[in-house]
Parts: structure tokens; C-alpha cells; sequence
């Protein structure tokens, strides 16, 4: 999944109401402003959620896909995008065969074997970043959010795995 990929879905997702990825794209916005680049898609998303709020009277957490609803259940542990752009970091950019990823994340994030396949499924990481292109780390490295430390020093290779 190359990047522009990743966020039509972040995006689609957004829309349909998941709030993580919706936060996800509100930190995405955020970094693109503060490097002064333009980006057409998070900015068409978030102009649209402005319309919905300034014209159409929407709660400005939902027309941001933020909106928070108590589905009962435990928290997540992990944040899903974060734990995917972690994999591919470890996978497509350092170089680990599959099982070597998930050791690595279960030694230093604590997610498990299970977690990391069905998020490899629901993204389908192999089929997307077979072919890997390096400009893609730095944007993976932003998606990593609260993870970006861990793999970091992985990939300055202070903790390898």
C-alpha cells in the first residue's frame, strides 16, 4: 500500500466513523502545516469536515471523525496504523523476514503473534510494499506516532531485534 493509498483509506475509515483514524488524520494534517507542504487529500478531508461543521451544523468531532462512542469491551492496546507502519518499517526498510517482525514487536512493543497477522491481513501489507520505495520511510516513520521511538533506534540500529 503506497502511501497515498493509506490515506484514502485512513480517510475512508474516517468517514465511516472510526475515530483513530480520524485522530491519525488530524496528526498527518498537522505535520504536513508545520513542514509547510500542501497535501491535497488530508486537506480536501479536512475542508470538507469544516463545510460539514460551518454549513450543515455537524458536531465538529464528527465531521472530523473523531467522535468518540463507548462500544463497550476493553481499550485497544495498540494503535492499528501505528503497529502496521512498525511492521513494514521492520519488514520492507531493515530488512526482517516476516516471523523476525513479529518477534521483534512482541520483545519491544508487547503486541502479540495474532495482532500483528490480522493487522498484515486487514492491510495487506505484503501484497502493497513488495517493492519497497525509501521515500516511504520518513512517512512511515510519521505513522508509526507513539511507536516512531522504538523503531527508530531499531533502524539507527541501537535495537536491532
Amino acid at each position: 500500500m503506497t502511501p497515498e493509498e493509506f490515506k484514502r483509506e485512513l480517510i475512508k475509515r474516517a468517514e465511516a466513523g472510526d475515530a483513530e483514524a480520524g485522530r491519525e488524520i488530524l496528526n498527518q494534517v498537522v505535520g504536513a502545516i508545520y513542514s509547510g507542504r500542501f497535501d491535497q487529500q488530508l486537506f480536501r478531508f479536512l475542508a470538507d469536515a469544516l463545510v460539514l461543521y460551518l454549513k450543515d451544523g455537524v458536531a465538529l468531532d464528527r465531521a472530523l471523525g473523531v467522535e468518540q462512542f463507548d462500544v463497550g469491551g476493553a481499550p485497544k492496546k495498540y494503535n492499528p496504523d501505528e503497529l502496521a507502519a512498525v511492521d513494514v518499517l521492520l519488514q520492507f526498510h531493515l530488512g526482517h523476514q516476516p516471523e523476525q517482525a513479529i518477534s521483534w514487536i512482541q520483545e519491544n512493543i508487547g503486541a502479540d503473534r495474532r495482532t500483528v497477522q490480522h493487522l498484515r491481513n486487514q492491510y495487506r501489507i505484503n501484497e502493497y510494499y513488495s517493492n519497497p520505495k525509501p521515500e516511504h520511510r520518513d512517512t512511515l516513520l510519521h505513522m508509526a506516532g507513539s511507536l516512531r521511538q522504538q523503531i527508530a533506534e531499531a533502524i539507527m540500529g541501537k535495537n536491532p531485534g
